[in-house]
């Protein structure tokens, strides 16, 4: 999974074997503690669910630590919840 945060825009994407086969992008805002996604397009290899995400704004806290960017939330999507809790290390 690679994910790109840099502008105002933000996009995630998931690779297997040579395909991305899931990813989101769109806008995001930060504050003190919060990091705000706001989904404006979807690609996933399942037509029926490619545009779930499609205008949902998605809330997380984060944090930086060591270097690594941690960021946890839950994603509400219909009556199904996902809980996220990542940690990212930047790549020069």
């Amino acid at each position: 999974m690679t994910k790109l945060v840099v502008g105002g825009r933000c996009i995630w994407t998931v690779v297997q074997d040579g395909k991305a086969v899931a990813g989101a992008g769109g806008t995001y805002a930060l504050d003190d503690d919060s990091y705000t996604e706001n989904v404006t397009f979807s690609l996933n290899n399942d037509a029926r669910n490619a545009q779930v995400l499609v205008g949902k704004s998605f809330k997380f806290t984060w944090k930086i630590e060591g270097g690594q960017w941690h960021h946890k939330g839950v994603l509400d999507v219909g009556t199904a919840q996902q809980e996220i809790d990542e940690l990212w290390e930047r790549i020069p």
